[in-house]
């Protein structure tokens, strides 16, 4: 229910092929594997557990390239959120991304957004409230960083998913 694979490896040794070739099998439609299963016919046994898994399953691949801006456990959790949200556009479990948006949109927030933005030194990359929600919603890591950052040391927490449960929400409501 839960299953997910980490592969890690250097430049060019395959891993961006290797997970294609795992997402064909996995999710593509049935027939249209069928020359990869000709080539089974050989090791008959993997051929029938492939078979079997795919006609009792459902599997829908998030397939996570470019690990370059993921530098401790919360730029994971984002990156995770971003791709899953990317994979399945229609999801409407929100992501930590879209929870500080709402906040920052919720009129009877008591945070001087300005101030905010002042303080957490980005007016170089936003110069107003609509300027930083357009970042978020473009999933901009540094600046939402530097936001948490900042309202953090102000004592003003924002709560963020944990990733276990907000994957979980996200299968019950795939499995809808």
């Amino acid at each position: 229910n839960r299953l997910s694979i980490w592969l890690q490896g250097s430049y060019g040794t395959g891993k961006s092929h290797s997970t294609s070739v795992i997402k064909h099998l996995l999710s593509d439609n049935l027939n249209e594997i069928d020359d990869f299963l000709i080539k089974l016919e050989e090791n008959i046994q993997i051929k029938k557990r492939l078979e079997n898994f795919r006609q009792k399953h459902k599997i829908c691949p998030v397939i996570l390239k470019g690990s370059g801006n993921i530098k401790d456990s919360n730029s994971f959790s984002l990156a995770i959120q971003v791709a899953v949200k990317k994979a399945f556009p229609f999801l409407t479990i929100k992501n930590d991304f879209e929870t500080l948006i709402s906040l920052i949109e919720d009129e009877n927030s008591h945070i001087d957004w300005n101030s905010v933005i002042e303080g957490a030194q980005i007016k170089i990359y936003v110069n107003s409230i609509n300027g930083l929600v357009a970042k978020l919603k473009e999933n901009d890591l540094s600046i939402y960083t530097k936001l948490v950052d900042y309202l953090s040391k102000k004592n003003t927490h924002i709560s963020t998913n944990s990733l276990n449960d907000w994957l979980k929400e996200v299968i019950k409501k795939l499995k809808e």
